[in-house]
């Protein structure tokens, strides 16, 4: 049976309709998950939740007032129609939630520590009367990491400057994380800093050394040359100039590299509104 012009017109022109809602669509949909996918990056963190009132309901509306103790720094978020909320890209450091909304009492929750590429967990729970009266909630993180599936631990600046390491190398340090294999120290090999070129190698989850990423301030310092004393392994920086750093062995997303292993991820001090107690 023969067709019709007609109806090979109207097949190919249904055709073109549906490839253009196609592109549409996969060119709209990952823009709709951008405020969730970053919420945190490779040198940043984020705190998220829910606001609910004594009996649960969620508070639409609420104002959120993020500040960060070292800076002075202040984010403004207010909760959704579903009580969620969302500050993201933070910098590491001590942050105060500040919550605010007619009909409830101010709630502070002080000295929360945002830690480098997590989402931290804080469920405001709002309690009823005067906004001009204020409670303040001590301890309200939540215990169990359910923002992300990645397998890591952040080491401190605290723990590198408490601990001995020779030549002042941090990444000495990274041995010490779960999943981390090392080589035993060795004081002659660790002036600039190896790690990536085989000699002073360190496998994660029993991965190859060149399987690691190693990210300094959210940029990649991976020696891909790795030809050893000529092209000088990563960069290793003072550890008194080190705010934190983290070691990921697992279960990351794609957003943190191209390498299948270990990511390790300092992130340097920045300039605070006070003097550190050191130079006083």
């Amino acid at each position: 049976m023969r067709m019709s012009i007609q109806t090979i017109a109207a097949s190919i022109s249904s055709t073109r309709a549906c490839r253009v809602l196609l592109c549409t669509l996969l060119c709209v949909a990952p823009a709709a998950f951008c405020p969730v996918s970053q919420a945190q990056t490779a040198n940043t963190g984020a705190i998220a939740g829910s606001v609910t009132d004594p009996s649960g309901a969620v508070v639409a509306g609420a104002q959120i007032r993020v500040s960060n103790d070292g800076t002075g720094e202040i984010r403004n978020v207010s909760s959704s129609r579903q009580g969620a909320y969302l500050v993201p890209q933070l910098a590491p450091g001590a942050y105060t939630v500040e919550v605010s909304q007619p009909g409830f009492k101010g709630t502070t929750y002080p000295n929360l520590q945002v830690n480098v590429t997590e989402t931290l967990g804080l469920n405001i729970h709002l309690v009823v009367g005067d906004v001009r009266e204020n409670v303040t909630v001590q301890g309200a993180e939540e215990d169990l990491q359910v923002e992300s599936s990645a397998l890591g631990r952040v080491t401190s600046g605290v723990v590198i400057n408490s601990l001995p390491l020779v030549a002042r190398n941090y990444t000495q340090v990274i041995g010490l994380n779960p999943g981390v294999a090392a080589e035993v120290t060795n004081a002659g090999e660790l002036g600039r800093g190896g790690g990536s070129d085989g000699s002073d190698a360190f496998v994660s989850q029993g991965g190859s050394s060149r399987d690691n990423n190693f990210q300094l301030n959210g940029v990649e310092i991976d020696d891909f040359e790795a030809s050893g004393s000529f092209s000088g392994g990563i960069a290793t920086p003072n550890p008194d100039a080190i705010q934190e750093f983290k070691v990921q062995t697992g279960q990351y997303d794609a957003t943190y590299g191209t390498r299948r292993r270990g990511q390790r991820r300092s992130h340097h001090k920045g300039g605070q509104q006070r003097l550190p107690r050191q130079c006083l």
